[in-house]
């Protein structure tokens, strides 16, 4: 996990260690020298040195990013029962 401060609005922004390793991930086989992360209070994007999020990364132990589990659909024949038909005028 990493502790940054945003540049704009000073608050806090807590990186965790899956978004580290998505991070992480993006930039395989590439040399950034800055990563945006964006800021959980006034939504801008903070340039964060690559140097800074590698050495968070090693300290957390490498973790691999969390697993989607893959989402089952509903039948369409339900939806579109549920939903009233709309009419073109």
């Amino acid at each position: 996990m990493l502790n940054i401060s945003c540049t704009y609005c000073r608050s806090p922004i807590n990186v965790g260690d899956g978004e580290l390793a998505l991070i992480m991930q993006a930039a395989e086989g590439k040399h950034p020298k800055s990563a945006p992360v964006t800021c959980p209070n006034c939504r801008k994007t903070n340039k964060v040195p690559f140097k800074r999020l590698e050495q968070a990364y090693k300290l957390a132990g490498s973790p691999l990013p969390p697993e989607e589990e893959p989402v089952e659909e509903a039948e369409p024949a339900a939806e579109e029962s549920t939903e009233p038909a709309a009419t073109e005028a």
